[in-house]
This record gives C-alpha cells, structure tokens and sequence, in this order.
C-alpha cells in the first residue's frame, strides 16, 4: 500500500509521483495501471482557499442577482446596440442568446470575409487602466480554433488604433456560451472603441457576442459565495456595475439561478478552481479512475492536501467552466473512494455507469452542472450481492436537472446529503435495501427527495423545505420505515405517498405546503405517528384508495382529514386514527361515508367507550367496521349477536341495522337485519341471530346513512348455544 501524489497544476505525469516534488499532473495519465494498487493512497493538492474581494454584497434569497458594496470591474460594452461592422459581415439584435440585459449581438460573417476587423463599437473615452484583464461571453455556431479571434481595445472611435489585445487562445466548440478572462496587462487610459478581429479565416459563422468588462479579480469565470460552511460558491451569468446576475455557463435569454440563503449583507469571496481542460465535450473526462481497488483495499483519491505543511486543510475543486465534459467518470471500477474532491460546471459532475460497486465519497460537491449532479446507474438491476455505495457529506447545488439520481443501484448508505436549487434535489429509482439519513433537499423547481420502486428502505430525518413539487415523495415503495420527516413550504405537498403499502412514519412534520400536509394514494396500511400539521392550505390529510392508521396526530388544519371524491370512495379505503388531536380514549376512523369516533360522554354503561357513526350521505352506508367484525363458530350452534344502539335528533338517515352477513357460511344463506324502531335520543337493543352448518368465521356490522345527525354503538354481545 504506497501513497502518491497530484498536483493539477504543478504536476508532471513523466514523474513517478512519489513525493509533491514529483507529483503527476492528471488523473487520467498520472496514477496508471501500472502504477497503482489496490490500498494505494493518491493525496490531490488542494485548490487555493477563498479569497476575500474587499468588499460586501447583498445576497436576497429568491434573487438572481446580488448587489455589490462598489464595482471591481468596469463596462467595456453591455452589446445592446448595434456595432459597425465589415465588409461581408451582418450585425444584428439577438434576443435568445444574451447573457446581459435584453440582448447579444449577433454576427453573421459570409465565405468571402477572409481575416482582419469583423466589428466595432465606439464610445466616448474610458480609462481602464485600473484592470489588467478582459473578460467576456462568446458563442458561435462552428467550431473555431486556438488564436482565431481576438478582442481589442482601441484608442480610436474606429477600431484600428490598438491598444489591448485579448487573443482567444482556446479552441472551443459551436453552440456553447465560453466567457473567457485574458490578461493583457495593464489597460489604456483612452479607449475610445472595442473591436473584434479574426487573425486568420473564421469561414462561414455566427458569432455572438456579450458582457465585455474590463476585471481584475472579480470576473465573468468567478464562482463567489460568504465562505460558509450552509452555502456554497455561485457561478455568474453577467456583470454591470455593482449588480452581479447569477447563472449556469449555458444559461440563454432570462434563464438563470436564483440565489437560495440568507438574505444579508456579508463579505465577498471568491473560490479559485482547477480547470484541467476547458473545452471538453460532453462526453470527454476531466478525470477518471483507471483501476478497482478491492474489498477492504479501496484506492482512495483524496483532495484537500496542502503542499507546503503536508496537512489535508481544504479541498480540491475540478471546474469544467462552461458545463461541458464529465467531472469524474466510473465505469466498471469498484472500490474506489472519493474524499475532498468537487466538480463543478461539467455536464455531469459525477457519472458511474454499470454498476460499479464499493464506490466511497465523502465530502464531495457536485454543483451547477449542466446535467445531472451525480449520477449513477446500473444495467444489471438485481445485483444485491454487491457491496453498497457509501456517500457521507455530499453537496449538490444549482444542478440543470438532479442533483442526486440513481437508477437500479442497491444497498446505499447515505449519511448527510445537500440537494439545493436544482430541478430535483434526490431521485432515487429501484434503491433496494438502502439507508438514507440527514437529507436536505431545499428550494428545488421539482421533488425536494423522491424514492421510487424500491423497498426495505431506511430514511431518518430530512429537511425537504420550499421545493416547487412534493418536499418528500414515495411512489411504489413496500415496506419503507422512516422517521423525523420534516417538508414544510413547498409549493404542493409536504409528503406524497403513492402506491407504498407497509410504508411505516415515525415524527412527520409538514406545515405550510400549498396543498397538503400528506397526500396517500393507492397504499394499504400505512402507518404515521407522531404527525403534526399546520398551515397547509388544502388540508391536514387526504387520502384515496388507502388504508391509513395514525397514532397520535396533531392537525393545525380546520380541514383535517378529507377523501379525494374524484376516485372512488368506500369500505375499502378509511383512515383509522389513534388518540386524535393527541387526546387520550379520542379514536376516530374517517371514512368517504362518515366518521366513527369513540365517544365518552353518550354511553348504554356507565363506563368505557362507545362509538359514534357520523354519516355523510344518504344512501351510502358508514359501516362499522369498515371490514366487518369477525366471529369465529362452530358448526350447528346457534349464534345470537346483540348490541345497544340509540339516535339523536338531528339524525336524518334510514334506520340503523345490525347486519349478519349471510352467505358466508353455509346454513346461513342471506342477510339476517334487526333494524332501530324506537325514537330519539332511547337505546334499543338491536339482535340477529343465525344456525351455520359448518365452523368458520362469520362478518357482522352495525350501518346507518344519511346527511346529518348520529347514532351511537355499545355493549355488544355475541353468543353461541352449548
């Protein structure tokens, strides 16, 4: 088991990576095949720890855009009206592809412009002397190679007199967004005209065009955050002035993020990355594993490691820029750890494919890439023999699509986990046999954590607060134990359960969604202790097609448990509520026909409980039970079931019955009614009575319809002849 050593910046890939002096380069061409084993340990400089910028910004939540104390860059030209241009070249307003303001400009050159000026703005005289960079956004519909294009600043109106030269030394692909900063030295003090020039034959293209700032150390590649431990670093859309506007590299037209935090004033810092390749494609590797480890000898890849003091005191940051190319690509490597190693702005931050097994991260982020965050997925979806994945403290912010996604990958053990400001914070799809604790899922467009056809899964305690769908979502999940969920403000459900029966709560907190605190659907016996509710506007609870048991539930609601009468309603599906409203010996079933509740003050005794049926419709009966007493006999023995049964003034229905179910046993072919003939407010006692020729279970109820009023239930007896 041997240590080696990375440094993106300083490394050399010829070397033998023994020591920091003699480091590798790259992940990809450094720590080989042949170089690496099993147990071996690569330690990865640490990108540079954040920077202050001198200044405070106003961060709002829910704003794309943040208020800078003074301005660090200045305006060469926003691009919001027309350039003078060439020969054999057009200009013109563009309205989707812009960066700034409400537009880019667009440049169309034809085959018969060779080289030389394409285009330039004039203005009055600017000193930009204070700045020793360029920045700017660029986009064309071709490719265009290394040194091809370049930016000036002129001291004429005209664009000939050049004074900075910003040569864009990059090659870069057709129909992505590049801002590029380019060192120039220092700046005219005169500038009168910016200007864009071929140095050689661009051919037949579009260029776009915008946000062109004079910068220093704040500029349009910055990520700029507080420097906390709750937040992370944000990638800019565009600069003017002091407003800084917040997006993704691909972002067009009024796309962008929206900051999600703490509103307030801090100060600004600014987090320096590695970019090991700037125009990767989307299907290119900024990093790869190129061998497995093996059980209980994983080789790990841990980032964060100082140079100089030999300490791990920050982390490794792996920046893709433009949100092309695959941070980390995992196919067919096992036992492979991750620690203190980000990827950010890349198509996929993380991608794993095939099922790769014993994958260990921890302390990792994977945010504001252009797809997912991590995602992983297996072609073989019954592989439970495998060892799990074990993701420990892991950040996955502003994400085009998910931050977490999996797919036919088992036996996770997940322990604290951030997915924020993306189009789903966590989907998880067959995620069999797996732990998922500590999960904040705030502020994203769908689904703050979203399970789906999986089973014999452990959740424990999740923050799933102001996401645009469900905070907490399960769909086709038997048998899942969760417990201390909270989902408050979202702008639907705080916990939508479908098609989940067993699924079993413990602490479920949802306040403040703007539908429903808890939406069950298509689910038999599930289970919720412990819930509390408040402020949802649609209700407490609403259910259909289920079978719902809670334990001590507090519901803040005035509409506190309701059936979705869109689909059917009846026996089949109630909820059965256990110390309603936490009060002792207050039982309640809900039904789509009525409510039972337990009821104390109205009994046949003098003590215990008897029970209250509160119908809701005329013609459709509340039974008690909702699924029938059961009575078990003996064949050829007389049974007598008896019962005291009164009604109230305001009760509006048919008379209440004692039923025994006929055709259940043999000997007892039809239903056997005794149906309540007295007057209000008078108990009677209903009985039935019936001979079954064989032993078995015999179903009995007590029913009663109606629009108002209630009856009341007590002292049964149920008797069988010697």
């Amino acid at each position: 088991m041997s240590t080696f050593y990375l440094d993106l910046v300083n490394g050399d890939d010829a070397k033998d990576g023994t020591t920091w002096a003699k480091a590798w380069k790259t992940f990809n061409n450094g720590p080989r095949v042949d170089r690496i084993a099993p147990g071996d340990l690569i330690k990865v400089a640490k990108t540079p720890d954040p920077i202050s910028l001198g200044i405070n910004a106003t961060w709002n939540d829910n704003s794309y855009t943040l208020a800078l104390a003074s301005a660090l860059t200045k305006n060469i030209e926003m691009c919001e009206s027309a350039w003078s241009v060439a020969t054999n070249v057009t200009d013109a307003d563009e309205t989707y592809y812009f960066k700034e303001g409400t537009k880019s400009r667009k440049f169309s050159i034809a085959a018969a412009f060779v080289s030389g000026k394409i285009a330039y703005k004039s203005f009055a005289s600017q000193n930009f002397s204070a700045y020793s960079k360029i920045t700017f956004w660029i986009r064309t519909n071709a490719f265009v190679n290394s040194n091809v294009l370049k930016i000036c600043l002129c001291s004429d109106v005209n664009g000939n007199t050049i004074v900075n030269t910003a040569t864009i030394s990059d090659y870069f692909y057709s129909n992505r967004w590049y801002a590029f900063t380019i060192s120039t030295g220092a700046l005219g003090a005169a500038i009168q005209s910016v200007a864009l020039y071929a140095n050689s034959d661009p051919g037949t293209i579009t260029i776009y065009l915008d946000d062109i700032l004079a910068c220093g150390n704040l500029d349009l590649r910055t990520l700029i955050g507080k420097n906390i431990a709750t937040d992370t670093f944000w990638p800019i859309r565009s600069i003017n002035d002091t407003t800084v506007r917040l997006g993704n590299p691909q972002d067009n037209a009024t796309y962008g993020l929206v900051y999600r935090g703490v509103s307030e004033t801090v100060a600004l810092y600014r987090k320096p990355t590695f970019n090991p390749w700037l125009s990767a494609g989307d299907g290119d590797y900024l990093t790869q594993t190129n061998k497995s480890g093996e059980v209980n000898n994983l080789i790990t890849f841990s980032g964060g490691w100082n140079t100089v003091s030999g300490l791990q005191d920050g982390e490794t940051w792996i920046d893709g820029i433009i949100g092309y190319g695959w941070g980390l690509y995992l196919i067919n490597r096992d036992y492979v750890k991750l620690d203190h190693i980000s990827y950010i702005r890349c198509y996929y931050g993380i991608r794993d494919y095939d099922n790769c097994t014993g994958i260990q991260l921890d302390t990792v982020e994977c945010s504001f890439n252009q797809s997912y965050g991590l995602y992983c997925y297996s072609s073989d979806p019954i592989v439970f023999d495998s060892d799990s994945w074990v993701l420990r403290t892991i950040r996955a912010y502003g994400n085009s699509s998910f931050g977490i996604y999996s797919s036919n990958c088992h036996k996770w053990d997940v322990d604290t986990v951030r997915g924020v400001n993306t189009y789903m914070g966590i989907d998880a799809y067959k995620n069999n046999y797996s732990s998922w604790k500590n999960i904040t899922c705030l502020k994203n467009s769908g689904y703050g954590f979203l399970l789906q056809s999986s089973y014999d899964v452990q959740i424990d305690t999740t923050d799933c607060d102001y996401n645009g769908s469900p905070g907490v979502g399960l769909s086709t999940c038997p048998n899942i134990n969760a417990k201390n969920i909270g989902a408050d403000n979202n702008l639907s459900d705080g916990l939508r359960i479908s098609q989940s029966s067993g699924a079993v709560f413990d602490n479920v907190d949802c306040a403040s969604n703007s539908d429903n605190g808890v939406d069950i659907s298509n689910s038999i016996n599930v289970k919720i202790k412990d819930l509390t509710t408040s402020g949802n506007a649609s209700g407490a609870l609403v259910t259909y097609d289920s079978q719902v048991f809670l334990n001590n539930p507090s519901m803040g609601e005035a509409i506190k448990i309701y059936f979705d009468l869109y689909y059917f309603f009846g026996r089949d599906q109630f909820v059965s509520v256990k110390k309603y409203q936490q009060t002792a010996n207050d039982h309640r079933i809900f039904l789509g026909e009525g409510t039972i509740t337990s009821e104390t003050a109205i009994r046949h005794t003098a003590s215990g409980l008897a029970w209250k049926m509160t119908p809701l419709r005329a013609g459709q009966k509340l039974r008690l039970l909702p699924n029938n007493f059961k009575l078990t006999v003996i064949g050829n023995k007389e049974v007598t079931i008896n019962v005291y049964v009164r009604k109230n003034a305001a009760y509006n229905g048919n008379a209440p019955r004692l039923v025994l179910i006929g055709g259940v046993l043999s000997g007892i072919s039809s239903d056997v009614v005794d149906s309540l003939s007295v007057g209000v407010d008078t108990w009677e006692q209903l009985e039935v009575k019936g001979t079954p020729t064989e032993s078995g279970v015999l179903e009995f109820y007590v029913d009663c319809d109606g629009t108002a009023g209630d009856i009341f239930v007590d002292d049964f007896g149920v008797f069988q002849a010697a």
